[in-house]
C-alpha cells in the first residue's frame, strides 16, 4: 500500500471523488429544486466537494517553512 502514499496517486484519488461528489450534488439538486431539504444536502456536498478539491490542491503549495 506504499503506493498510495505517493502524492501524484493520492491527488487522482481525491481529485476523482471531489467530482464525483460534485456530480450527485448536482443530481440532488435537480431532483429537488423546491424542497429545502434536497437543496440543503447538495449544499453539503458542494462543501464536500470543494474540502476534497483543497486537498488535492495541498501538496501542489510551495513550503514555505516554519514561520
Amino acid at each position: 500500500m506504499a503506493w498510495l502514499n505517493d502524492g501524484g496517486v493520492q491527488a487522482v484519488v481525491l481529485g476523482g471523488g471531489a467530482l464525483l461528489v460534485w456530480a450527485l450534488a448536482l443530481y440532488v439538486a435537480s431532483r429537488g429544486p423546491t424542497r429545502r431539504g434536497p437543496m440543503l444536502g447538495a449544499l453539503a456536498m458542494l462543501c464536500l466537494a470543494i474540502y476534497l478539491g483543497g486537498e488535492e490542491l495541498a501538496p501542489l503549495t510551495p513550503d514555505l517553512g516554519t514561520w
